[in-house]
């Protein structure tokens, strides 16, 4: 067997009976996880802050505290050197922290702070080593210099934005929101491309394929209980596939051949792009599975969830 593979099993072991993982049905859940990006840790973010754990082991090495209630979204900067973490209070305000990363520790004096958002922040993604994107309830997506202090400011959305993402060496963003919609921005300008309209519900999530040798693909998840392709800079829908459950996170293989969703019931679905079929089915959370990562150099997902709980797979299935 290969040393990964056995490495892999060897966690998913272990890490199904780690109680330092969060197993209480009354702990609170995890909205999202994120590795470093040398892959030695794990950072979860919810209501109960910020919580960096070791990898393989889980092992907390760090829990702090940020001026938010409700933390959604967290999400490394390209070199590693910074952890952006959204939320905010509902119809209150929104806001992005900045915190610094060194060797698993994260200093709590906060680098940069942005509250400037009318509502929760739910999706962040870097664009660059000092800059960020979010996209709030409040209907907009703002992108944000770590050393200014005002921000480009992206509207078009009728309902809250969800989730973003950008592709093409950041040349472009892609956004979703409760009002069924995809926009495509250009970064030249921030304004809107073109809008994709055949999701029939919310757009939860928003994630585009790590390698491609054409156009850039990019795959969305929705409330009306699909996963869709695109090729958005031409505003083409390829195909989709229709799950039995709501997915709440995608993520794509290393290889992109592959889409792994964490779903309303608790289960991961592994789908093959090519045939957009549902190849298998494994329960990860006993609740909702808000969040998915996978491990930037081993073949391990980790899906993280209701009642704090923290779940390591193969990436390769069964």
């Amino acid at each position: 067997m290969n040393a990964w593979r056995t490495l892999v099993l060897v966690v998913w072991l272990v890490g199904s009976m780690l109680p330092t993982a969060g197993t209480a049905a009354d702990d609170p859940p995890i909205t999202d996880v994120a590795f470093s990006p040398d892959g030695r840790y794990l950072v979860c973010v919810g209501q109960s802050g910020i919580v960096s754990r070791r990898w393989p082991d889980l092992e907390t090495v760090a829990a702090i505290q940020v001026p938010l209630d409700n933390l959604h979204c967290a999400a490394f900067s390209p070199d590693g050197d910074h952890l952006a973490v959204g939320g905010g209070n509902p119809a209150d305000f929104g806001a992005v922290v900045t915190l610094k990363w060194s060797e698993g520790a994260l200093d709590e004096t906060i680098v940069h702070q942005y509250r400037q958002f009318d509502d929760s922040v739910v999706d962040v993604r870097w664009t660059g080593n000092n800059s960020w994107l979010a996209a709030s309830i409040d209907r907009t997506v703002r992108h944000v210099h770590l050393n200014q202090s005002e921000a480009t400011v992206m509207q078009g959305h009728s309902r809250a934005v969800t989730a973003v993402e950008t592709f093409g060496q950041t040349k472009w963003i892609l956004s979703g929101g409760d009002d069924h919609r995809l926009r495509l921005w250009d970064t030249a300008d921030f304004e809107t491309v073109r809008t994709l309209k055949q999701h029939t519900g919310p757009i939860v999530d928003i994630a585009a394929a790590r390698t491609n040798d054409g156009l850039p693909i990019v795959a969305t998840a929705s409330e009306d209980r699909t996963v869709r392709l695109w090729q958005p800079t031409i505003g083409r829908l390829i195909r989709f596939c229709r799950l039995p459950q709501q997915p709440l996170k995608i993520a794509w293989s290393p290889d992109s051949q592959t889409i792994v969703a964490a779903c309303r019931d608790g289960n991961v679905r592994w789908i093959d792009v090519a045939s957009v079929q549902v190849v298998h089915t494994q329960q990860a959370i006993d609740g909702w599975a808000y969040a998915i990562a996978i491990h930037p150099s081993e073949p391990t997902i980790v899906v993280a969830g209701s009642g704090g709980k923290i779940q390591p797979f193969p990436l390769d299935h069964p």
